[in-house]
């Protein structure tokens, strides 16, 4: 299992319609893995060189109008060994894309991607949740910035410290 949460987080940043289309083709390497002896045997043999092997999973992803970022989690389905458990590894993939919460990021002006991404890290790891983050602006925050999602509310504003003193 720590592996196909291995793989999981190989993917990174990839939004839900990427995720889906990477869904899309481990459903059709699945159905191809089960049904074709063929194929199965190409994809296991240790006699078949790794980079063609490579070669005929990236023509997959190109099939699926994926680019190159889901490379690296192909590429470890093959070294880790999961082609069997691509099932296993299907139903790990829908469900992080079930655990995706919406959530706003109110700042009181524009802020860089980094500081945005590393709260965003941050309420991931405080409430073992992945958020799509909307920002929005609200200049009567004076600083600071409130977190919304639908079971979390977090209110870090220079306005909120200063009515709470005042």
């Amino acid at each position: 299992m720590k592996s196909i949460k291995f793989v999981i987080s190989s993917l990174g940043e990839l939004n839900d319609e990427e995720i889906l289309k990477f869904d899309s083709i481990l459903s059709a390497l699945y159905s191809l893995y089960r049904k074709n002896p063929d194929l199965r045997s190409f994809l296991l043999s240790p006699f078949v060189e790794r980079s063609q092997k490579l070669a005929f999973l990236r023509e997959l992803r190109s099939i699926a109008g994926l680019d190159e970022k889901v490379d690296r989690p192909l590429e470890l389905i093959l070294e880790l060994g999961l082609l069997p458990k691509l099932a296993e590894l299907r139903r790990a993939l829908l469900n992080r894309l079930k655990s995706t919460t919406s959530a706003t990021l109110i700042f009181a002006r524009e802020q860089n991607t980094q500081l945005i991404e590393q709260i965003k890290q941050r309420m991931e790891e405080l409430t073992n949740r992945r958020y799509l983050i909307k920002v929005s602006y609200d200049p009567e925050l004076i600083g600071g910035f409130i977190f919304i999602s639908p079971n979390v509310l977090l209110d870090a504003s220079v306005k909120n410290l200063l009515e709470k003193v005042g």
